[in-house]
């Protein structure tokens, strides 16, 4: 697939904002291009892959952190408490469907026995 400009310079500034908790969406429009050029560079470059799995766990944690001081957060923050209460249970529920095994209520637990001997 042949690009006719190089918006590389703008997809790390995409992975950056995402690595602070941005949404691919608000990090794109930051960067001045669309999800749709973004998802063909990541797609092509293996190494941007890895980025952007990096990226996307840091977000994570970054929006986990948001959490603990959510009333002055450079990002997600609010001072009124019924608005950070909304923001923090929304930051909860993304956390909780993006990464379910690190940040979800619920606990899968999973239990394998392999038997090798007929008894």
């Amino acid at each position: 697939m042949s690009l006719s400009y190089d918006f590389y310079p703008a997809v790390l500034y995409a992975l950056n904002e995402i690595s602070q908790g941005r949404t691919l969406t608000d990090a794109c429009d930051r960067a001045n291009i669309s999800v749709q050029t973004f998802d063909a560079y990541v797609k092509r470059d293996k190494e941007l892959q890895t980025m952007y799995e990096e990226a996307v766990q840091r977000g994570n944690d970054a929006m986990a952190d948001a959490l603990v001081n959510i009333d002055n957060h450079k990002i997600h923050g609010q001072s009124d408490a019924k608005m950070a209460k909304v923001i923090s249970d929304n930051i909860k529920w993304v956390l909780g469907k993006r990464d379910s095994k690190r940040f979800g209520e619920k606990i899968e637990v999973k239990h394998e026995i392999t038997m090798d001997r007929a008894i």
